[in-house]
């Protein structure tokens, strides 16, 4: 179905090593000038694709922001709801914003994270340590790693396509978001995102490293909206 959008899409260069490409192109998509709308550095309505990422989608609350037994996962929802002898409590502790950044306000949906990277997309949440993906048609091979091989320890993700290439996310984006601006502002930091930092092929031959320079982005405030400043961390060492 054709929604009157063009489909602007501008090759610049592609990276090559052996067996491996990670082509990078402009693209744009504009829907109109948004309020509080900040344009990128290629232009507003343009993106620079090169490597790829995973961004978190918030659903309810972070993930394991909450103290132990309030995050998604720790609790029987099946149980709170139609067994437990305090619903009505379970209910304001889930509802209620007064609770919303003291830790006891339980988490009622996994946050998703969505995988854009190297011509391959695809969603995924995680509840107790496992991956789960949204479409069972994606042949992706999700891990969390505490570790990059050769680097030094981080954390992050390495998804590995059917044709065994590994691509691994270590590379992080960090936001500080307020619910409201001015003097009842109520921070909250988490990580937003992890950007590729490492392809390696599916015969450990040939190696892609990207490496990212630190910078800090932070929306205009207005009284009573959301505002957000994000953190690119340096690219860890890849040896």
């Amino acid at each position: 179905m054709y929604l009157g959008m063009p489909a602007i899409n501008i090759p610049v260069y592609t990276v090559k090593c052996g067996s491996l490409t990670a082509p990078i192109s402009l693209s744009y998509n504009y829907n109109g000038l948004n309020p509080l709308q900040d344009a990128g550095w290629v232009g507003l309505g343009w993106n620079m694709n090169a490597g790829g990422a995973i961004s978190r989608i918030i659903e309810g609350k972070v993930d394991s922001s909450e103290n132990t037994g309030y995050n998604y996962g720790d609790y029987s929802l099946t149980d709170s709801l139609f067994h437990g002898p305090a619903l009505d409590s379970f209910l304001q502790r889930a509802y209620n914003l007064n609770l919303y950044h003291t830790g006891q306000s339980y988490d009622m949906a996994p946050d998703i994270f969505d995988a854009e990277f190297n011509g391959y997309s695809g969603k995924f949440f995680r509840v107790k340590g496992k991956s789960y993906l949204l479409s069972y048609d994606k042949q992706l091979k999700i891990d969390y790693i505490a570790k990059i091989p050769f680097g030094d320890p981080v954390y992050g993700y390495n998804i590995t396509t059917d044709d065994g290439t590994q691509y691994f996310f270590s590379a992080t984006e960090t936001t500080n978001s307020y619910l409201y601006a001015g003097n009842d502002s109520m921070p909250q930091v988490y990580t937003s995102a992890w950007m590729l930092s490492q392809m390696i092929s599916a015969d450990n031959k040939d190696t892609i490293n990207f490496n990212y320079s630190p910078y800090t982005w932070q929306q205009a405030q207005a009284s009573y909206q959301s505002s957000y400043t994000m953190t690119m961390g340096s690219q860890a060492s890849m040896g």
